[in-house]
């Protein structure tokens, strides 16, 4: 019981993190063309960085499962001696 309230509360608390940083937005991100400057940004590196951006968001996301994986695990175990 302890490990299902838990992975509840991580999962809530994610999709509130989630839907708060998605309503986060910079009022002069349109630029006059209709573009987002974001866009824009984005065309402008090369493909080198692109990989490395790739690879970084599939280590941060590995790490983020580690992590619920190492708290599940410990609600398990939870009140074994």
């Amino acid at each position: 019981r302890l490990a299902a309230h838990l992975g509840m509360a991580f999962a809530t608390y994610s999709t509130l993190v989630w839907t708060g940083l998605g309503i986060f937005h910079f009022p002069n991100d349109v630029l006059k063309e209709g573009k987002s400057r974001v866009t824009e940004l984005a065309r402008s590196l090369s493909s080198t960085t692109f990989q490395h951006a790739r690879k970084l968001r599939g280590g941060a996301i590995g790490v983020a499962h580690l992590l619920f994986l190492t708290a599940m695990s410990g609600a398990f175990v939870a009140g074994n001696e």
